[in-house]
């Protein structure tokens, strides 16, 4: 019986540790967490609902949001109809990393050190820094 007892705690603290590394979606939403309509969700499965926009940096706006019915984590660049894009990864979105013509960024948990030639856009968004040319923002996410 205690060994059960045990088991359920641990599994509620790693429940609250997995939370926390995106309190944004603590946050209620607000009239700016709406994607452009130019990124249609039509063909995916998102929870619409957990848009959350999280901040802007060299003409892109950048968004969270959870896939349905599994509630991972996407992180979409609006840039303009032609200059944008939605990406959704495993590791509850941690590390998945999204590139356009012009910005590559990544899911960084929140409270994770900032790495060398990168810039926090929010707590969960790193992007990397234009001046180390095209092929250095192809290298894979911290």
């Amino acid at each position: 019986m205690k060994m059960v007892g045990v088991v359920v705690v641990i599994l509620a603290l790693a429940g609250c540790a997995s939370s926390n590394a995106f309190p944004v979606f603590d946050e209620e939403a607000t009239e700016a967490d709406v994607l452009p309509s130019y990124l249609s969700a039509d063909e995916f499965p998102y929870d619409m609902s957990s848009v959350r926009f999280v901040g802007s940096r060299n003409e892109t706006d950048f968004y969270l949001l959870k896939t349905e019915p599994d509630g991972g984590v996407c992180l979409a660049l609006a840039a303009g109809p032609t200059n944008s894009m939605v990406a959704c990864g495993g590791n509850g979105g941690i590390g998945t990393g999204a590139s356009t013509q012009t910005t590559t960024a990544c899911i960084v948990a929140a409270g994770t050190e900032l790495e060398p030639g990168w810039a926090a856009v929010s707590d969960n968004v790193w992007v990397r820094d234009p001046s180390l040319g095209k092929k250095d923002q192809d290298s894979v996410c911290p």
